[in-house]
């Protein structure tokens, strides 16, 4: 049974393995290109995965059987990721609503730092980890991978001009011929 409603183009799944006691979680869609694009995203979150900042990310797979979902759309396609928590919005509180906003800022920072924007970043998309007390980022399916810049050297002002191959200096002046 899905875990909520669904997003704009996947249905959340909570899958447990009751012989082992594990719990992961799934999306579910019948896009597959956007969780090739979202598989890649969280390739290049390796770096924090398992942190509590960004679920480990496991794997896709094809259903061979479809799920119906609501008579609406035709599942066959499945992301697993690691079990993340509860929704942001069930956890916080008047007084503990500056503590979760510096976490959200350093869950944002952390995921940036690897060259990655969000691009969706609303409450939906924001779980409260217990076990690590952070607030973990899913759902990178907007998310893009940021060009990274060099930074600017500084300049002088006295330095030389450039002169081409074809140029002579005669009295203080540059010629080009």
């Amino acid at each position: 049974m899905p875990e909520g409603p669904p997003g704009s183009c996947g249905v959340p799944f909570r899958i447990r393995l009751r012989s082992h006691g594990y719990t992961i979680a799934a999306k579910a869609t019948d896009f597959t290109h956007r969780l090739k694009h979202e598989a890649t995203l969280y390739d290049g979150l390796r770096p924090i995965k398992g942190s509590g900042i960004v679920p480990v990310y496991l794997g896709n797979i094809d259903l061979s059987t479809p799920y119906y979902y609501e008579g609406i759309a035709e599942l066959d396609h499945m992301m697993l990721m690691s079990f993340g928590g509860e929704l942001l919005s069930t956890h916080l509180a008047i007084e503990n609503r500056p503590r979760i906003l510096r976490l959200v800022r350093s869950s944002i920072r952390a995921v940036a730092s690897l060259g990655i924007v969000h691009n969706d970043l609303a409450l939906r998309n924001m779980l409260w980890n217990e076990e690590t007390g952070k607030v973990m980022l899913i759902d990178f399916e907007r998310a893009q991978f940021i060009e990274q810049r060099s930074a600017l050297g500084t300049i002088s002002a006295n330095r030389k001009r450039k002169r081409g191959p074809n140029a002579c200096v005669a009295k203080g002046e540059v010629l080009h011929l």
